[in-house]
């Protein structure tokens, strides 16, 4: 009698073991697959275009980390990974060929992603925001980037808000008009003069392709800045619902067209554990701030927009703990 229950737990062991070597091949196949994906995106810190006489130009942004397969492991089993991650989204408009022009900041907005409950938070950091340069004149925003790219940018960003990013994901206009495009373009609720100036012929929901997302992000001769920022979240949202109807082929499929126009430092584990939680970000309403309030503007800004950075860190903390 002994001889058998000794068997049975014997039996059950092996079969225990079993389960969980095949659960690690499982665990190690996805981590292969997340890993290849990744390894299309822009790492070396550099971003390529081709200028009007065909030459590919190549503008250094930044050093950029990546962590490996071990670190698509770790974002997959949620190892010491925290519940928020905070990206610094960058949409440049398009540089001078042949010189080490990278183009201005036209869209600078932290998106914030909450693993655990699925909550999106976008906030726009108006363009002409001044923000310190060492050992030069304070600078708009938008000029920052160009002169001092991605990586210096999320730093002075975080420093100034007192935030915590843990990397930033650049796009350029070209890039953005394929993104749009790939996922079949995005349906938006316009004005009547938003729809005029696009050439749209109604106001109401619209259907936009890639050119007509951009222009719409970009559109600001109808009222200011401030509106445009909120035209660009609104277009955010957009694919954010996009999303929610994409199947799992669709969403692999458009993976593997978008990572590679993607300039980034955030590490895999990161994006990883982005990616295993996607299916909570799909679909979700974002909440929305844009920085500064336009009503806290302090005098004294010569050619840009003075904030009060201890005000408006203390806007941004309560907006991402709510």
């Amino acid at each position: 009698m002994h001889h058998r229950r000794r068997k049975r737990r014997s039996h059950a062991g092996r079969s225990l073991l079993v389960l969980l070597c095949l659960l690690l091949l499982v665990v190690l196949a996805v981590a292969g697959v997340i890993s290849g994906k990744l390894a299309h995106l822009d790492r070396d810190g550099y971003t390529d275009v081709v200028d009007e006489n065909g030459n590919i130009v190549s503008i250094q942004q930044g050093k950029t980390r990546t962590g490996g397969v071990f670190g698509v492991l770790k974002g997959a089993l949620g190892i010491g990974s925290k519940d928020v991650v905070n990206i610094l989204l960058i949409g440049s408009d398009m540089r001078i060929p042949n010189t080490d022009d990278i183009g201005r900041g036209d869209v600078t907005m932290l998106c914030s992603l909450n693993k655990k409950t699925g909550a999106v938070k976008l906030a726009s950091f108006e363009r002409g925001t001044g923000v310190p340069w060492e050992g030069h004149e304070w600078l708009m925003l938008t000029s920052f980037y160009r002169f001092n790219g991605a990586v210096a940018t999320t730093k002075v960003l975080g420093d100034c808000f007192k935030v915590d990013f843990d990397g930033y994901a650049h796009v350029d206009f070209d890039s953005f008009r394929k993104i749009i495009d790939t996922i079949g373009g995005v349906d938006v609720e316009l004005t009547a003069g938003e729809a005029d100036k696009l050439g749209l012929p109604y106001a109401g929901m619209n259907h936009l392709d890639g050119e007509h997302a951009l222009a719409f992000c970009r559109l600001r001769s109808i009222d200011s800045n401030w509106q445009r920022t909120g035209r660009q979240r609104r277009t955010l949202q957009a694919v954010l619902t996009k999303a929610r109807g994409m199947s799992l082929t669709q969403l692999n499929e458009l993976a593997d067209t978008v990572l590679p126009m993607i300039d980034t430092d955030l590490d895999n584990e990161t994006i990883t554990g982005i990616m295993m939680n996607a299916i909570k970000f799909a679909g979700k309403t974002a909440d929305q701030l844009v920085v500064p309030d336009q009503g806290h503007i302090l005098p004294g800004g010569m050619g840009y927009n003075k904030a009060d950075f201890d005000y408006e860190a203390e806007r941004i903390r309560l907006f991402l703990e709510s």
